[in-house]
């Protein structure tokens, strides 16, 4: 090897060797070590997430809708379960969706809320682990309702407004 190549290279893993620790001074850390500065879990910042009220969806006469009305229908809440990342509603509707329509209208009378109502009671649950006291507090309080309008409230607002009260703590 050359030496102004073995130059060139000693030169730079020297510039490395001071820069990796100045660099890792800068860093901000992601989890709060006791005594020391910095975000702890609960104070990341995250994207919000709107969950969609699949009521408001349902603006037709499940009775008297034609089926090809039902479908369309159907795949717009699909679309909407499979945007929220939802956990069972979405295979159970296209399941429905790929039977009869007689089934998939049985389906959307009959079960959609409650399928729908579990999904939205696990997404509540998915947010409390790491959380902090007032997460976990409004959490435990949408689970204590255990209402649909108290699960959307709480993913589509109080959440935020919990995470931002645990890191003003």
């Amino acid at each position: 090897m050359s030496r102004t190549i073995r130059r060139t290279l000693i030169g730079f893993t020297a510039g490395l060797a001071f820069l990796v620790p100045a660099a890792s001074a800068y860093a901000t850390p992601t989890t709060s070590i006791p005594g020391s500065p910095g975000l702890d879990e609960t104070c990341q910042t995250v994207e919000r997430k709107v969950y969609t009220d699949i009521r408001d969806l349902v603006t037709i006469d499940l009775n008297t809708a034609s089926d090809t009305a039902v479908r369309v229908l159907a795949n717009q809440i699909l679309a909407a379960a499979r945007a929220n990342s939802l956990t069972s509603l979405p295979g159970k509707l296209q399941a429905r969706l790929d039977g009869t329509a007689d089934d998939l209208r049985a389906f959307l009378q009959t079960n959609l809320q409650r399928v729908w109502s579990i999904d939205l009671r696990i997404a509540v649950n998915q947010t409390m682990p790491g959380a902090g006291a007032n997460v976990t507090a409004a959490a435990q309080q949408a689970l204590n309702d255990g209402t649909i309008d108290a699960f959307l409230a709480y993913l589509n607002d109080g959440l935020y407004v919990a995470r931002a009260l645990d890191c003003a703590s």
